[in-house]
């Protein structure tokens, strides 16, 4: 069996090992620890000294082929020479609790377009939208007036229930259930 190297370059190598195992970052090199349980690693800095970037983006890309010469299976996604690293905004912790700030998948959707895009592509859309309502369903003029009803003022309805809100705007309802609600407000 092949011996198997990970190379990156990095001016901290220790700050370099904990960037791998964040939740924040998406790491070849955890992807296959994962997958090979119990398997050890060993840190190795393969120059004596600090080089410039352009140096360093080319000794990565010299070792990869090196060891790929030689034999060795290479976890590298990329053929190497790549600054910075793929910090993942949304992972599926960040899209869970940006998720939760949404009533409706749809709001979800337009609002969050990263997180959305994230957890669809990994397949956690289902997951994480779970406690959102659906958003299409038609409500009737009654339903509209109770979700009114809800809300102190006209402002804090509009706010707080965009889709209602626009219904009852497009519907000519508006001026009704203010009145209602005043009425309302009067007899309690």
């Amino acid at each position: 069996m092949p011996m198997t190297v990970y190379v990156g370059l990095t001016y901290d190598i220790n700050k370099r090992n904990q960037q791998h195992f964040s939740d924040n970052y998406k790491s070849s090199l955890k992807e296959y620890l994962d997958e090979n349980n119990g398997v050890t690693y060993e840190l190795k800095n393969l120059l004596d000294n600090y080089v410039s970037i352009d140096e360093a983006q080319y000794y990565e890309i010299f070792f990869i082929s090196e060891y790929r010469k030689n034999g060795w299976n290479i976890i590298n996604r990329n053929k190497g020479g790549g600054l910075g690293g793929n910090e993942v905004k949304w992972n599926k912790k960040s899209c869970i609790n940006e998720a939760l700030k949404y009533e409706y998948k749809y709001d979800f959707c337009k609002k969050s377009k990263g997180a959305y895009a994230s957890a669809k592509r990994n397949n956690w859309i289902d997951e994480i939208c779970s406690h959102m309502k659906i958003k299409n369903r038609r409500l009737s003029k009654e339903e509209c007036l109770n979700i009114f009803l809800k809300h102190k003022t006209p402002k804090e309805f509009r706010e707080n229930s965009k889709s209602v809100y626009e219904k009852v705007r497009l519907s000519g309802w508006l001026e009704e259930f203010t009145k209602v609600s005043k009425e309302l407000a009067r007899t309690d």
